[in-house]
């Protein structure tokens, strides 16, 4: 069986193949290397969901992690980040998201042993709910972040008659990144 920390290594290790791979893809405007990264940001969503299936990261008598903290928040950016890819067809967010998760994969590993104490009177459901919740809404605002960003530099871009070369190209129409964030801070409030 595999510990918390191979775990993260395995995972953080996805996630990394994963940004180089569709940043790469990005800046070369390669559909190979950018499916590639989307596919791989799949594949460490997987290992980390099966890692959270496992119980890597079981309450501990005491509290959970704060690097389970981090992990469960990088799971919940990149599940934001897959669903827009399937819903919106546009891989860009996804590719955006993945450097993210794994940024807060990085800051994890170091803290998976310093306990987060939990008050007694919070340890239920009602708890993992709330904090479910919290890290969904923060997910989907880090969505609609990135798009509003890349809105917001596009649309400059446009209004100068700068030149859309390269992999600006490759970038999602302005009206369905604005329909991006208006769904993500909507739903995330």
């Amino acid at each position: 069986m595999l510990s918390p920390e191979t775990s993260t290594l395995l995972t953080l290790c996805c996630y990394g193949a994963a940004t180089v791979a569709g940043l790469a893809g990005m800046l070369l405007r390669n559909a190979f290397w950018r499916r590639l990264g989307c596919w791989l940001a799949g594949l460490g969503f997987v290992c980390q969901t099966f890692s959270l299936l496992l119980g890597f990261h079981k309450t501990m008598p005491t509290g959970l992690s704060l690097g389970g903290y981090l992990q469960m928040l990088a799971w919940f950016v990149l599940l934001c980040g897959l669903v827009s890819r399937l819903r919106y067809k546009q891989e860009a967010l996804l590719l955006l998201a993945t450097p993210l998760a794994l940024i807060l994969f990085a800051v994890s590993a170091p803290y998976l042993s310093a306990v987060v104490q939990v008050p007694p009177q919070l340890k239920g459901s009602f708890y993992a709910l709330h904090v479910g919740a919290l890290f969904l809404s923060m997910g989907l605002m880090t969505l609609a972040f990135a798009a509003s960003s890349l809105f917001l530099f596009l649309e400059r871009r446009i209004k100068s008659k700068q030149r859309m070369e390269g992999f600006w190209q490759d970038m999602p129409a302005l009206f369905l990144l604005d329909k991006i964030n208006a769904f993500g801070v909507a739903a995330s409030f």
